[in-house]
């Protein structure tokens, strides 16, 4: 097939799914030994599924609403996992991105809402050396139910948050907090409010 009429084909099927990229994020999933599974009740808008390497995985549960997100993977046996109703409103023009890469896990357990221009990283992407030993490693993250996540958040590696936990707008968290029902703010990201509930 020439790129003419991959590009064509293309501009076809995100005219038809709104910019999803779903139907030829399936089709490259299967090519390359991937796998995408949709819950039949989600709703997806202006989603895009990027998958560079093989036995990656994307579950993302029943009853969410997916709105401007960017699901990046590279490299082999990643994986992100997104469970029911969970909640993305962003934009194309201000995308939250979820990057699982390096053989890691990004798991979201159900009920949570992500604001836009969000960032979840499981990875520095480049290694850094101390006596030839690399100590930036990739690992998981995992965001616990019903969590919060305000606009320009930036989540790195490592990072689990217990459920029912808040994230401020324009924080950067570095780290785990097992503590549930607390507000989390800052760069880096601490506890400011405990205590607390929250409701969507």
């Amino acid at each position: 097939m020439t790129e003419r009429i991959k590009r064509v084909l293309r501009r076809i099927l995100n005219s038809f799914f709104r910019g999803n990229n779903l139907l030829f994020a399936i089709a490259k999933a299967q090519l390359r030994d991937n796998a995408l599974s949709i819950g039949n009740s989600t709703d997806l808008r202006n989603v895009k599924i990027l998958m560079n390497g093989k036995g990656n995985s994307v579950i993302i549960g029943e009853h969410c609403s997916l709105s401007g997100l960017i699901i990046y993977m590279n490299g082999d046996n990643n994986q992100l996992i997104i469970g029911d109703c969970v909640k993305v409103n962003a934009t194309g023009l201000a995308p939250t991105c979820f990057n699982a890469c390096d053989g890691c896990t990004i798991k979201i357990d159900s009920n949570c809402l992500f604001s836009n221009s969000i960032e979840i990283h499981t990875t520095d992407y480049h290694k850094l050396y101390s006596d030839n030993d690399c100590y930036n490693i990739p690992q998981d993250v995992h965001i616990g139910s019903h969590t919060w996540v305000g606009l320009r958040t930036l989540i790195m590696k490592g990072v689990n948050l217990a459920p029912n936990t808040v994230v401020g707008a324009n924080s950067v968290v570095t780290k785990s907090y097992d503590e549930s029902n607390v507000v989390l703010a800052g760069i880096p990201a601490k506890i400011v409010k405990k205590n607390v509930e929250w409701d969507f």
